[in-house]
């Protein structure tokens, strides 16, 4: 990975990442009816006024090019969903009101990543669009990392400018007030910023430094930051990315503050600039937003910032109320019960056959072998292309189907007469059979609780006589109840 061309990566946090207030705003413009526009890379739902909607498909599209263009990314799967809210006031009804935007992974329940925005934003300042862009383009390449890591290297991405007719681009540029912001206020110390692991530590003071600091070794230490970058790509989803100073010992917080304070003084910040070769033609596909859809929305947006213990709300209900088959809301109340209902499955899929998240949710609601095995097959065809955060299971070998259950349930009879050499009250209350089998179907050893030991032998010599079948190395465990 080469900083040459600042070629760096990030991922947005498996919860969120927002944009922080730059002050001010436009005036309003009139609301529209809520509508969905389709485009290559982006599904957007939004309320805003028809003249806005018409800018923000390719201001979205034209920044996600630049990103991409800039970094170290050359592809990304799936489409982001942006739920564009016409004023800021309607965003601050779902997000702290210390964001105007506001970024969600695609590891959350949704399975799919999501910008939440306010339409009048684009008038005033692209750099919001920018950042959040920047956390959902690229969190795929490292899903875990600390927020430090991840607002500041958005914010150091949100200094892109871009002159749209001319196609050229720099990067570096501080944005307007933002070294007079850090003069005021003082840097914050670097191991506060690195404990920083809640949205109310994540302050103007905050933002400005971790972009400072990004942007500082970008320039100075871009060496110790790959190194670090790519301890956090080596991360599985869900490991605790590891302390700075585990990684980079050289560079301890008391020198990072030290060395930050000299940079900003008397240091000099490199601009990086680029002449990019824009699409101006995206087309758009566009349809009335159905009602089920923007309750689902608004719901889902409630339940992902909400406390861990808050229940569903109740969007998400009249949602469902509406559309009994809406898949968002059927997502989350799956993930809240732990369970998916067959009947419901079934509906998902019939009303939604080209949907991935349908056929998922099939798949966790299957019952048979065949059930499951269709249900994963339609969802791993169906997400090859369409999900930024692949799904495990699908990259694994298809299951066989495990017969064991019929070999033994077709030797009952012969189970049944080493019965015989056990009185009644000689059961057991369980009859416990385990069978150690090897990848070929041999029996290795086998093991009986159901009565005498000449039965438990008799039963035993049996399993070794049957035909097991292959590809289910290990423990095969029946457990009946025979008493009461």
């Amino acid at each position: 990975m080469s900083f040459s061309r600042v070629c760096v990566v990030l991922a947005g946090l498996v919860a969120a990442c927002g944009s922080m207030r730059p002050g001010g705003g436009p005036a309003k413009a009139q609301r529209g009816p809520w509508r969905e526009l389709t485009s290559e890379h982006f599904t957007i739902w939004t309320d805003t006024s028809a003249e806005r909607a018409r800018v923000l498909v390719p201001a979205m599209e034209n920044l996600r090019q630049v990103v991409v263009g800039v970094s170290a990314f050359n592809e990304t799967k799936g489409k982001i969903l942006v739920i564009a809210f016409d004023s800021e006031d309607e965003v601050h009804e779902y997000i702290p009101k210390q964001f105007i935007a506001f970024a969600i992974s695609g590891t959350s329940v949704l399975r799919q990543p999501v910008i939440v925005l306010a339409g009048e934003s684009l008038e005033d300042d692209r750099s919001v669009v920018t950042h959040e862009l920047t956390h959902v383009i690229t969190y795929n390449m490292i899903r875990t990392q600390p927020a430090w890591f991840a607002e500041g290297i958005a914010g150091y991405f949100e200094t892109v400018r871009l002159d749209e007719g001319r196609a050229n681009l720099d990067i570096g540029v501080p944005r307007e007030g933002r070294m007079a912001e850090l003069h005021h206020d003082g840097i914050e110390p670097t191991a506060e910023l690195f404990a920083c692991d809640r949205h109310d530590c994540e302050d103007d003071r905050f933002y400005a430094t971790t972009w400072a600091l990004f942007t500082f070794l970008v320039n100075q230490h871009p060496r110790e930051l790959t190194s670090y970058m790519e301890t956090l790509a080596s991360l599985r989803l869900g490991d605790k990315p590891p302390d700075w100073s585990a990684v980079v010992p050289s560079l301890p917080p008391e020198t990072l503050d030290h060395e930050l304070a000299e940079w900003l003084a008397y240091g000099k910040i490199r601009v990086s600039k680029y002449n990019i070769k824009l699409h101006h033609d995206w087309p758009v596909t566009e349809r009335p937003l159905a009602d089920a859809d923007v309750f689902a929305a608004k719901g889902a947006l409630r339940y992902l910032m909400a406390s861990e213990h808050a229940a569903p709300p109740p969007e998400l209900d009249k949602a469902l109320a509406i559309d009994p088959t809406n898949v968002i809301a059927s997502l989350i109340h799956a993930a809240e019960a732990h369970d998916v209902d067959p009947e419901l499955a079934h509906r998902l899929t019939a009303a939604h056959p080209d949907d991935w998240r349908a056929w998922w949710l099939a798949w966790r609601a299957a019952k048979t072998f065949d059930e499951s095995n269709e249900a994963r097959a339609k969802t791993c065809a169906l997400v090859a292309n369409a999900v930024a955060v692949p799904i495990d299971e699908c990259s694994k070998p298809a299951p066989t189907k495990d017969t064991r259950r019929e070999v033994f349930m077709a030797a009952s009879p012969q189970i049944s007469d080493c019965l015989h050499f056990s009185k009644y009250k000689e059961l057991a209350p369980k009859f416990l059979v385990d069978v150690e089998l090897d990848a070929n179907g041999a029996v290795t050893s086998a093991h009986a609780e159901v009565g005498t030991p000449k039965t438990n032998t008799c039963i035993e010599d049996l399993m070794k006589t049957l035909a097991w079948p292959a590809q289910h190395a290990g423990t095969f465990h029946m457990e009946t109840t025979t008493k009461h």
